[in-house]
């Protein structure tokens, strides 16, 4: 426990206190001329801590002897600080400041460049300010206007991306020819995720994080007015590219099964929400974000049709709001059991969102696909194909296109359907439908 009335490394002068360093005699001289003392040598490092009171004082030492240790450490070893380090120390009124800082970036620029060597001088003499400087004021501003948190996120990932692809560069010296290198880095980058280029679509929303946040500066006076356009020309160019078509299928019987079987021996601790999710999804084509984000109220059990009835109430579309028949037994099997099981009202509390306002799936699916890809090594399927298995089934039932629609939560297929009766039918007619659409599908645990 740190003694409060401890005044080891402090000092106090008039009626703050202040953290003290001792320089090592060998880096005395240096030290006066880094800090620009008026004498040969300097003994000693002090510098404020805005505050006070003892207690605080203590608290707040340790941050600021250990950054001084390291700019006494940089002595030692010749090393060149970060700009935003001699920053610090800078004072406009010191001419050996200026000489001191000039020689660090000379030093820069003989490794880095010209230009590296440039935007360092300006740094360092606060006549610029680097990205993660402004981007920190972006953040809070972004935070406190309700933006979701996981979009912050995204923001910020792509953000540091940038930051450490151009070395922090001053918001200033980010022209045309910058942010085009930076998109055509992106273009050849694969993903640390799945080892290929990233998509058009990922490309475009890295593109419209850096857009926006050059928008602000803009809107806040810190970029000329020709520089605000940079990242939208950019992004202009990604929508010439034309998407190749993404030829997914359905999922068949057998390769369901292999995929069922995997996540029963699976050792994530998401094995159980997988196979319960393979089975419901199959023999009710819903949507994987609908699957995970059930609760029990949704489920109406119907005693007398021995089915239960899945209210999906929102999800993609207005369409998608609807009451879908569960009647076979593997299914009906897996809601029982959850909802008898479930701590509260979700029927998968084991998935959490991926972030505060995320989807759950978008976390699912980081483990149920490297296993589906594991197993059945085919890139033309995916969690979806057993929609679109459902959707195969409904036709070869010969189900009307109404009920069709309704079934698989698309928008009703004519404008009678859709305005008048919104393609309800009597619940019998409903059952009646599903009883012909799931023998087609079949059981996956048999």
């Amino acid at each position: 426990m740190v003694d409060d009335l401890n005044t080891q490394f402090l000092r106090k002068r008039r009626q703050g206190w202040f953290a003290v360093v001792t320089v090592p005699k060998h880096l005395r001289e240096k030290a006066a001329v880094f800090y620009g003392s008026k004498g040969v040598q300097k003994k000693e490092v002090v510098r404020g801590l805005n505050t006070r009171d003892l207690t605080e004082a203590n608290r707040l030492k340790w941050l600021v002897i250990s950054a001084i240790r390291h700019e006494l450490d940089c002595l030692e070893r010749g090393a060149i600080p970060e700009a935003l380090e001699a920053a610090q120390e800078f004072n406009p009124n010191n001419d050996v400041h200026y000489s001191i800082i000039d020689d660090y970036a000379h030093k820069v620029a003989n490794k880095k460049g010209f230009k590296a060597g440039e935007a360092y001088f300006r740094i360092a003499t606060k006549q610029a300010v680097p990205i993660s400087i402004h981007s920190v004021r972006w953040f809070e501003e972004l935070l406190n206007n309700g933006l979701k948190l996981h979009t912050i996120n995204d923001y910020k990932a792509t953000l540091r991306m940038f930051i450490d692809w151009c070395d922090d560069v001053p918001v200033q010296d980010v022209d045309r020819t910058l942010s085009g290198l930076f998109t055509e880095y992106l273009k050849t980058t694969p993903s640390p995720k799945t080892g290929k280029p990233l998509a058009v679509k990922t490309l475009k929303k890295k593109i419209t994080a850096l857009s926006s946040f050059w928008a602000w500066l803009d809107l806040h006076g810190f970029i000329k007015i020709e520089l605000a356009d940079v990242w939208l020309r950019q992004f202009k160019s990604l929508s010439k590219i034309k998407k190749k078509p993404q030829k997914k299928r359905a999922l068949t019987i057998d390769e369901a099964r292999k995929w069922l079987n995997a996540a029963k021996i699976s050792r994530s601790k998401y094995s159980q929400a997988m196979v319960d999710m393979l089975i419901l999804g199959w023999h009710t084509g819903a949507r994987a974000e609908d699957l995970c984000s059930l609760t029990s109220t949704q489920l109406l059990e119907d005693a007398e049709r021995r089915c239960i009835w899945i209210h999906i109430t929102d999800g993609k579309t207005d369409n998608n709001e609807r009451l879908m028949p569960v009647i076979s037994p593997e299914a009906l099997a897996v809601l029982r059991r959850r909802k008898a099981n479930t701590p509260d009202d979700t029927l998968f509390p084991e998935i959490e969102p991926d972030t505060l306002y995320g989807q759950k799936y978008t976390r699912l699916q980081k483990a149920i696909n490297p296993l589906r890809i594991k197993v059945l090594g085919n890139e033309d399927i995916d969690f979806h194909s057993l929609r679109r298995a459902f959707s195969i089934a409904c036709e070869r039932a010969g189900t009307d296109p109404v009920q069709w629609a309704r079934l698989m939560g698309h928008a009703l297929p004519t404008l009678a359907s859709s305005v008048y009766n919104r393609g309800h039918k009597a619940e019998e007619t409903i059952i009646d439908i599903v009883l012909k659409v799931d023998p087609m599908l079949g059981e996956l645990t048999q």
